[in-house]
């Protein structure tokens, strides 16, 4: 090795140990920082005081309280249950599995504010439409969320409710349970079905119109054409389902230009031509 190779491996030594000492330095720091955390977290300091509460669709605080109502008077380390990773993500990912499973939370987070608050952040399910099934009437959401099971149309707790939702008829589950998708071999054609709604909401809401308030029924008993009601007047036929953006805009359109008028009939979505033809009664 010459003078020239000798000095190149000596200054590469020299870095190489300079970045091990950098990284052994950072290690160090985190190591420190993580024990000062979890020091300071089980102190009086980080005593946890107050829960708030926040979201969207939904306003059950006192069902989500019972799952953390017992972190007040806590610290924070206990709260977590001493687990490192938690307090890593400054969030009680216990009470989040817990809080989860409730039926009508799509989403949710509970996190540490300092000093003293959780605040626990939900996003809640919300029904669009009442499956009408041989002997049971199920609530659920786009998703394909089973929120609720009613007996009947009497039942009281639907009372007053029926005409909040679009109503699902040709869809009979079997083996489903509240708090659970529905099974596996409707959940495709239910996911269509609140594709559908969902494309009639997407126009409502561009044109300020009230087109989807008109659907009256859905029939899903024919998978590969789902058939909509609309204002006990129209049939629309959707054939395949692809589209349903388009599709649903373009039967809007019509009926906001008073193409079809009063007149009873069918809507028949045409493949080829990739428009809907109007064959009256």
């Amino acid at each position: 090795m010459d003078e020239r190779q000798h000095k190149a491996a000596i200054m590469r030594k020299k870095r190489n140990n300079r970045i091990l000492g950098r990284i052994k330095l950072s290690i160090s720091l985190v190591i420190l920082l993580a024990i000062i955390l979890l020091a300071i977290s089980a102190t009086p300091i980080c005593r946890i005081e107050q829960i708030s509460y926040s979201g969207q669709n939904y306003d059950n605080d006192a069902e989500i309280s019972q799952y953390v109502s017992d972190l007040v008077g806590q610290n924070l380390l206990q709260g977590m249950n001493y687990n490192p990773i938690d307090l890593a993500k400054m969030r009680f990912v216990q009470q989040e599995k817990q809080i989860q499973k409730l039926p009508y939370v799509k989403s949710v987070t509970v996190k540490y504010k300092p000093l003293h608050e959780v605040a626990v952040e939900v996003v809640g399910r919300v029904p669009i439409s009442l499956i009408e099934t041989a002997n049971k009437f199920l609530l659920v959401d786009d998703d394909g969320m089973l929120l609720e099971n009613y007996s009947d149309k009497t039942d009281p707790a639907l009372a007053g409710k029926m005409s909040n939702y679009i109503l699902l008829s040709g869809i009979d589950p079997t083996g489903y349970s509240r708090g659970r998708l529905l099974p596996a071999e409707v959940l495709g054609t239910y996911k269509n079905v609140a594709a559908i709604i969902g494309a009639f909401k997407e126009y409502d809401n561009l044109k300020a119109t009230t087109h989807t308030k008109e659907i009256t029924v859905v029939n899903a008993s024919n998978p590969d054409n789902i058939v909509i009601n609309y204002n006990n007047t129209i049939d629309i036929y959707f054939s395949s389902n692809t589209d349903f953006v388009y599709k649903a805009g373009f039967i809007c359109k019509m009926l906001d230009d008073n193409l079809i008028g009063n007149e009873k009939g069918k809507l028949k979505y045409n493949e080829s031509k990739g428009s809907f033809s109007f064959i009256p009664n």
